[in-house]
């Protein structure tokens, strides 16, 4: 019974985020073209510039997982471009379940690292027109599949 109904609200979900897309109201996502850092996606609506700062919602997910560890976390980071500092304001992960949880974030400005996943948000986010993102559509059809796939295994 359990199964059943969350088979009928994911095609709820879907049919909902479909209607969505075709109004063009669901969020704008690209993905940074490279699986070096697992799943990495960021939200362009979100993205806010100002002289030298940013500001962007990413989701992003390991290639594998440990037991107890998200199974994506989304993350609003800022930016300052000119320095090359970046600072986690907020992260949230979510679980095999679906559920989320907020995760402590370090107060506080940071350098970004070169070739980091920091360092790819960074690109994203201070440098408009970079080759390694392409802008993806269904993202939350994805996250929903990633939660399925944890569950069944496939990043243990």
């Amino acid at each position: 019974m359990v199964k059943r109904l969350r088979g009928i609200l994911v095609t709820v979900f879907g049919i909902a985020c479909c209607a969505c897309a075709s109004t063009g109201s669901v969020a704008e996502w690209s993905s940074y073209n490279s699986s070096a850092y697992g799943m990495l996606l960021a939200n362009k609506e979100s993205l806010v510039r100002s002289g030298d700062s940013a500001r962007v919602w990413v989701a992003h997910g390991a290639t594998t997982l440990k037991p107890g560890q998200a199974v994506y976390m989304k993350g609003l980071y800022a930016f300052d471009c000119r320095e090359h500092k970046y600072q986690l304001l907020q992260e949230v992960g979510y679980d095999r379940g679906g559920q989320a949880s907020s995760i402590p974030v370090e107060q506080g400005f940071q350098n970004v690292v070169p070739d980091s996943m920091q360092q790819a948000i960074e690109q994203f986010a201070c440098k408009p027109t970079n080759g390694w993102w392409t802008p993806v559509v269904r993202v939350p059809e994805t996250l929903e599949k990633r939660i399925q796939a944890a569950n069944e295994g496939f990043f243990d």
